[in-house]
């Protein structure tokens, strides 16, 4: 009985060294998500000043051919915004898809370590009493 408590702890010990470990994981994720949000909120404050200087050198009365250029300099830089803004969105999904897949680890391993520690009392008890 002793053998099998020792196996039982020490697989214990295991997935509670798991679950510590995918909570890590878990937390360097959602660190990267945040840091994605952010770039994200960079981006989009870059587009709406990009906009307002549009409308801006819309009221100043500037030539057509000034406008056309600013324009087209402003819809290259919003491109160039969105393909980096489509990047952030794909490792977003992909970075949550992560954090939710840890998630569930960890309570995996929290629900048999649960599991353990009931057989750990059983045996115990068994030992206990016999």
């Amino acid at each position: 009985m002793d053998l099998q408590m020792q196996t039982k702890a020490s697989e214990n010990s295991r997935l509670q060294s798991a679950t510590s470990e995918l909570r890590a994981e878990t937390s360097r994720l959602q660190s990267q998500l945040g840091d994605a949000q952010a770039r994200i909120s960079s981006l989009e404050a870059a587009l709406a000043r990009a906009t307002a200087s549009l409308q801006e050198a819309q009221r100043g009365g500037e030539g057509y051919a000034a406008l056309q250029t600013r324009f087209t300099t402003l819809v290259s830089e919003h491109d160039k915004l969105m393909v980096i803004h489509t990047s952030d969105q794909a490792m977003l999904a992909q970075l949550r898809s992560e954090a939710a897949n840890f998630e569930r680890l960890t309570a995996d391993a929290a629900e048999r370590t649960r599991e353990l520690e009931n057989k750990i009392v059983v045996i115990t008890q068994d030992r206990d009493t016999a």
